[in-house]
């Protein structure tokens, strides 16, 4: 759906998808512990100012493989840290809650930027993994 302010003036209605790696250090040669997983949509008439996201960390390697984390919630404006809730999870992470504190430090080319992400988790001690 195009904004009725026109399409420059607006990303309302805009649709995008991400899937990226994460890794557990800022370093290219970092180690790949997974996927980060992203489909979102402009929420907001004004331009960057509003978009509803919903993320899944796909954690492929490590202590957590085979584990998922869900990310919900809005950002309302691309730059300054960005708050999201942690909604759930699978495997080890069955029945988390929490937040992710997520922050770009660098763009080394146009295409790619590296962010910085930090979760707050709280999981069950009874949620097992099998």
């Amino acid at each position: 759906m195009q904004s009725p302010l026109g399409a420059t003036n607006s990303s309302f209605g805009t649709i995008g998808v991400v899937d990226d790696e994460i890794r557990a250090g800022p370093k290219r040669s970092s180690a790949l512990l997974g996927r980060y997983q992203d489909v979102f949509f402009g929420t907001s008439l004004e331009l960057g100012k509003g978009y509803l996201s919903s993320i899944s960390l796909v954690f492929t390697a490590g202590e957590y493989a085979g584990s998922t984390l869900s990310v919900e919630g809005p950002v309302l404006g691309l730059t300054g840290t960005i708050e999201r809730a942690v909604v759930g999870g699978t495997g080890k992470f069955r029945l988390a809650r929490g937040y992710m504190l997520f922050k770009m430090i660098s763009k080394p080319t146009p295409e790619t930027d590296v962010n910085e992400v930090h979760l707050f988790v709280l999981m069950s001690r009874h949620a097992k993994h099998d």
